[in-house]
């Protein structure tokens, strides 16, 4: 992972012009520098750009429940989340005439693979906090498990860490 904070671009396939471009966003400021990347491009190589958000719950909290109780308290969590999307799609779509939301329930790294094979990306901008050495290697960097497992060219975009943010 590069800390010089310009994206940088590591592919493990043969270079082509992408036609679909896979575009993961988590819901914080870094959404703005990722849209900054990713509809310039889009726009640029006439491609699609597919917006990919992944919500999760953490299922010890609803382990038990009837699957009505289920979807009573995992609705509105899921329409917002999908309302959230459209919003960043429309704000892409002022220059990107082909911008589709794409809404997933599960684990962040899994979902980001499984869109890449079923939408047939090819290409992915993906957000990156800048972690290196033992800190990359953590549960949870999927941006790490992403650029180690994708068969796809992945531009990885450096995200505003929260200190940058705060100061």
């Amino acid at each position: 992972m590069t800390t010089s904070g310009q994206p940088v671009l590591p592919t493990n396939s043969e270079p082509r012009t992408p036609r679909r471009i896979l575009l993961p966003i988590e819901y914080s400021d870094g959404v703005d520098a990722l849209l900054a990347s990713a509809v310039p491009l889009a726009e640029v190589l006439g491609a699609e750009l597919i917006v990919l958000h992944v919500w999760h719950y953490p299922s010890m909290f609803v382990s038990g429940l009837e699957p009505w109780a289920l979807e009573r308290l995992l609705a509105p969590i899921r329409e917002r989340a999908s309302t959230m999307l459209e919003t960043y799609c429309a704000r892409a779509r002022k220059c990107v005439p082909s911008v589709r939301p794409l809404l997933r329930c599960g684990e962040a790294a899994v979902e980001v693979e499984r869109a890449i094979r079923e939408e047939k990306a090819d290409l992915v901008v993906l957000g990156t906090h800048g972690r290196h050495g033992f800190e990359s290697w953590l549960p949870g960097s999927v941006s790490n498990r992403v650029l180690r497992r994708a068969m796809v060219p992945v531009l990885t975009v450096p995200l505003p860490r929260q200190d940058e943010l705060a100061g």
